[in-house]
């Protein structure tokens, strides 16, 4: 019965591994800030297509190589792509769009 126990938890940990190898990549956590006074529609791939409310913030976690979107005129245009550095940091939105002349 012992021999069957370790085996079954090596099997465990052997499986958590491969596991974590298809991910896509390591989840990283960071808020979505809007100081402007409209909203932002935003589209987060794999994730959701979030509204940001004017002077609002949004906690996120999706995986690094995660792309987000802004939509302007109908069309989908990538503003930003989520690194490791993003962990924990404010990302001021309405700023990224100004700076990128989409507002």
């Amino acid at each position: 019965m012992k021999k069957l126990s370790l085996l079954v938890s090596a099997l465990l940990i052997c499986l958590t591994g491969v596991i974590y190898a298809l991910s896509d990549g390591v989840p990283v956590s960071f808020t979505l800030r809007n100081g402007s006074a409209t909203s932002i529609p935003l589209k987060i791939e794999k994730v959701m297509n979030p509204n940001l409310s004017p002077f609002s913030n949004s906690g996120v976690t999706c995986e690094e190589g995660t792309r987000i979107f802004y939509k302007k005129d109908g069309k989908w245009i990538e503003i930003l792509v989520v690194t490791e550095e993003l962990e924990g940091e404010v990302i001021r939105v309405d700023k990224i769009l100004k700076e990128k002349g989409l507002r």
